[in-house]
């Protein structure tokens, strides 16, 4: 069994907001990732959800423009640090064209100290898979 673990923080309209404590949230299963052409990834080869059986899972869904996202990065980094055992996979997809050059995420993984697996989202199917 596959379970994603959400925090209640979502991003709309380019802002935080935060859900209320008790708020209920119908599990899903993690979607298989949709890209497994080694292009499509950063810091790995692609990655199989089997692969993350039994681990705790942080997915990362971010885009190369988003400021909030960049802000997120130094919390997500010290978690990885903190806990060992955790593992982070970064989706990203992006909201421009300039966005899908995949040199320019590299700049972006490289500049903020990304060190886990990233996955290039260009046609948002991974994203659609979420409204589902």
């Amino acid at each position: 069994m596959y379970r994603m673990l959400f925090f209640s923080v979502a991003l709309v309209g380019g802002a935080f907001m935060l859900a209320p404590a008790n708020a209920q949230f119908k599990p899903f299963a993690l979607p298989e990732f949709t890209e497994q052409d080694p292009k499509s990834w950063i810091n790995s080869d692609p990655v199989d959800k089997s692969d993350l059986k039994g681990s705790v899972t942080i997915v990362d869904v971010w885009t190369f423009g988003c400021w909030n996202c960049y802000r997120s990065f130094p919390w997500l980094n010290s978690l990885t640090h903190t806990f060992k055992d955790l593992k982070v996979i970064g989706i990203h997809s992006p909201e421009f064209d300039f966005e899908k050059d995949k040199n320019n995420v590299i700049k972006k993984v490289k500049e903020f100290k990304l060190n886990h697996p990233v996955m290039m989202d260009n046609d948002f199917r991974y994203w659609n898979l979420f409204s589902g």
